[in-house]
């Protein structure tokens, strides 16, 4: 009789899927994260997984579903998660030569910003 294997929370997933990113095989980054985002309501995973997706199309070149990932992503409360996101929305935008796009990205930080 096999012995039963533990199923992955979302959570391990986007853990998975972060590997997955690093090991440079993005279509199973995404396909772990999409599996990751159909198996939870946490806002966390959520985010985690919407920011993979966003960033494996990103280094894929595919920057249409990288630019609606990440936006979701960049919403987050989280802002190590929104920062990153924010990264590669601006790093999209340039490599479609939407120049205007990361500026506007940047702007209210640097209007704030001291003198």
């Amino acid at each position: 009789m096999p012995t039963p294997t533990a199923t992955a929370t979302p959570l391990e997933m986007t853990d998975a899927g972060d590997r997955a990113i690093i090991a440079g095989d993005y279509d199973r980054a995404i396909e772990i994260f999409q599996n990751a985002l159909a198996n939870t309501t946490d806002t966390t995973v959520t985010d985690k997984s919407n920011l993979g997706i966003g960033q494996a199309y990103y280094e894929q070149s595919n920057y249409a579903p990288a630019l609606t990932a990440l936006r979701l992503a960049a919403a987050s409360a989280d802002t190590t998660i929104a920062a990153r996101a924010n990264y590669f929305l601006a790093q999209s935008y340039i490599s479609l030569e939407r120049y205007d796009e990361p500026f506007n990205l940047l702007w209210p930080i640097l209007h704030c910003a001291p003198a």
